[in-house]
């Protein structure tokens, strides 16, 4: 979980000086990977590990923090772009 925390939500990486930024920082970081993981939760496995692109990659494996996040990514956009050039 820290791997993936510090990979992708990008745990220390923020430059802050103050404790109280880097504590908000910090937990900004937490809520972010929890929220992504409690969107993943009831998903389906092979929705979440989409690897037309990577022959080598085994089709059966769970699906990661990364995979989880960029499906998100891309059903938020999928939203979005609905909702802005959509029918009115």
């Amino acid at each position: 979980m820290f791997k993936d925390i510090k990979g992708n939500e990008g745990i220390g990486k923020q430059q802050t000086r103050k404790l109280e930024s880097n504590i908000g920082a910090f937990s900004h970081c937490l809520l972010l990977y929890t929220l992504v993981e409690f969107w993943a939760w009831d998903q389906a496995d092979k929705k979440l590990t989409e690897n037309s692109r990577s022959s080598w990659d085994d089709p059966y494996r769970c699906p990661s923090h990364a995979d989880n996040r960029n499906v998100l990514r891309l059903a938020i956009k999928r939203v979005e772009f609905r909702r802005d050039f959509g029918k009115k």
